[in-house]
């Protein structure tokens, strides 16, 4: 379904509804994409110039404090991810033959 063009069968058949319900989920995702992007250049450019990004968040700007860092952190490792991953890795005998 995704793969095919605007004017496809299956596409040219449905109904205005599920138009607009496929254009709705993809106008959000694309929105989503964007968000992200936005975000990392954000992070990246504060590396470079942290005033200017400053000046570009104005009041968006999102703070957080020690304490919520520490919140933050030591749920993330409690989780079972975090431990899983954590686990120190075997390593194998290397056997000559």
């Amino acid at each position: 379904m995704f793969a095919c063009l605007p004017d496809d069968k299956r596409i040219t058949e449905m109904s205005p509804v599920h138009k607009l319900f496929f254009f709705f989920h993809w106008i959000q995702k694309n929105n989503e994409r964007f968000e992200l992007a936005k975000d990392h250049a954000y992070i990246i450019g504060g590396f470079i110039n942290p005033e200017a990004i400053k000046k570009l968040l104005g009041a968006n700007a999102k703070k957080s404090s020690t304490e919520d860092f520490d919140k933050t952190f030591d749920m993330l490792s409690n989780s079972p991810t975090f431990q899983a991953n954590n686990q120190p890795k075997r390593r194998r005998k290397l056997s000559r033959k």
